[in-house]
């Protein structure tokens, strides 16, 4: 059975000094730079072979604007994936670049890293001119389940910058999923509220929701989500008259 990719990227690292050789279409002395274009697994393990070059080749890739957008953001990538924590200050540094790309690369890197930091700047970037920088925010603190995050994610779904003019934006799904994931009891009456959005897609995350703080069913798998909302609608009213 052939092994999976993480299997075969774990044999390479443990492979020592013969790792490189046993890498389909690399050879030894592979710049950092197109080491970049490989796959994840490979691309660590050159880079790392490559030792304290690689890292600084890596930050010189990060800092250049002349290199490509994608390039720029996996080098930014690889250096929390190989830094780890010592890291930390070339991802800051990325995490105040003006490059809407780098913000997103090193929020994505610090994630793994340092909760705290992650969570103090996924905060500070869910105000973000970037819509892109703005949903790495989003999956962030999802990705954190830090409950207390809940109320400002809840302002998030309805301010204006994840609206454009009047059509709802993706990132509110993507604030939905998470406010699903972090809301406690108590949180029914804004979830009933996100059932009357004129946005289908962040209906379905919502009835999860209620569903799991609840632990209520209504309806069954054949049911679709129209009819499931229609029937957590009534429910709600039903027990609040006076909420509708």
């Amino acid at each position: 059975m052939l092994k999976s990719k993480l299997a075969l990227a774990l044999t390479f690292a443990l492979a020592g000094t013969n790792a490189l050789a046993a890498i389909p279409k690399t050879k030894p002395g592979v710049p950092t730079s197109e080491a970049l274009s490989l796959p994840l697994g490979n691309r660590l393990i050159v880079i790392r072979e490559q030792g304290p070059d690689g890292y600084r080749n890596l930050v010189k890739i990060m800092e250049d604007t002349k290199q490509p957008m994608e390039m720029r953001w996996r080098a930014v990538t690889a250096l929390g994936r190989i830094g780890g924590r010592e890291s930390q200050p070339e991802l800051e540094k990325a995490l105040g670049s003006k490059e809407w790309y780098l913000r997103n690369a090193a929020l994505v890197a610090m994630k793994n890293i340092d909760r705290e930091t992650a969570n103090g700047w996924a905060r500070k970037l869910l105000n973000d001119k970037a819509l892109m920088v703005r949903v790495a925010a989003v999956d962030t603190l999802a990705l954190l389940r830090d409950s207390s995050a809940s109320e400002v994610l809840w302002q998030k779904l309805y301010a204006p910058e994840n609206f454009k003019g009047k059509q709802s934006l993706f990132i509110r799904r993507k604030i939905v999923e998470a406010l699903a994931l972090l809301e406690g009891r108590g949180g029914e009456a804004r979830f009933v509220r996100v059932l009357e959005d004129h946005d289908s897609s962040l209906h379905p995350s919502a009835i999860g929701a209620l569903e799991r703080i609840t632990q209520v069913k209504l309806g069954g798998k054949q049911d679709t989500t129209t009819m499931k909302r229609e029937r957590w609608q009534a429910w709600w009213k039903e027990k609040t008259p006076a909420a509708l």
